[in-house]
């Protein structure tokens, strides 16, 4: 991106030393106001002003992004502590010597860890969600109802980027989404490999669509960039499946899992 607004205010340059040249021809011999007065140098001053605004316009999107990335950059720098914090506390935790009072304490910092981390990729620059992907007017992380009791969230963001214009027919991708920030992998498969996942996970391509069960459950179908399901449906049929199981005494809940033996071509 530095290399990038570098170019571009090296472009810009160029075009202000075309704009002085073509000034002084018309400061030095009969003033051009009108196209009919001299249609050739008329035409060639129409185009560079126009190339100057382009390339202001072009400058100001790079400015934007580059103050985006920096703030992406610094709360990945506070998510990464966060995280080591909330290892720290766990290792603590396992303390056998720790009296209730202590365990406490501990639990009071891994509940203020997780709303940092929350707050972290919900952070905004000028009104947008930076970790959101491609709608940043979507809040990246939404808490649930009745989130104080079972602290779920929800992700309302996905995994494509938004795309900034750095020259006329040229676009980079800007920022990262929260897919890349604070998800992680449980399980990843090639072409032609097996892949197996639970019911409450999400599949992510390496376009970054997402997949997810049919209501019968025997297929995983592919949603796009919209996050509408294909017509006709792009689908993979499920080879197996685990049950759930409910928690039971001191036995924790199970989820379903499914299992593709060989999930071909796709990404």
């Amino acid at each position: 991106m530095i290399d990038t607004s570098r170019s571009m205010l090296y472009r810009l340059d160029n075009l202000n030393t075309e704009n002085t040249r073509i000034s002084y021809q018309t400061s030095t011999g009969k003033v051009v106001d009108k196209g009919s007065e001299d249609s050739r140098l008329y035409g060639s001053i129409l185009h560079v002003e126009d190339k100057i605004r382009v390339t202001d316009r072009l400058i100001d999107q790079v400015g934007k992004t580059l103050a985006l990335n920096s703030v992406a950059d610094s709360n990945m720098s506070d998510l990464k502590k966060s995280l080591d914090s909330i290892k720290t506390n766990l290792l603590e935790s396992l303390n056998a010597g720790m009296d209730r009072s202590d365990k406490l304490a501990v639990a009071t910092n891994l509940k203020g860890t997780r709303e940092n981390i929350i707050d972290l990729v919900n952070a905004t620059v000028n009104g947008e969600y930076i970790f959101s992907g491609s709608d940043t007017s979507k809040k990246t992380i939404v808490k649930d109802k009745d989130y104080s009791i079972n602290g779920q969230v929800e992700f309302g963001g996905d995994g494509f980027l938004r795309q900034i214009a750095v020259q006329p027919g040229s676009y980079r991708d800007r920022g990262i989404t929260a897919y890349d920030a604070s998800f992680y992998t449980t399980n990843t498969a090639r072409a032609g490999e097996s892949f197996t996942f639970s019911e409450n996970e999400r599949i992510i391509d390496e376009n970054g669509h997402e997949w997810k069960l049919n209501v019968a459950k025997d297929k995983l179908q592919q949603y796009d960039h919209n996050g509408l399901l294909y017509d006709p449906p792009i689908e993979i049929d499920i080879s197996s499946h685990t049950d759930a199981v409910e928690a039971s005494g001191d036995d924790q809940a199970v989820q379903a899992t499914y299992t593709i033996d060989n999930i071909g071509d796709t990404p």
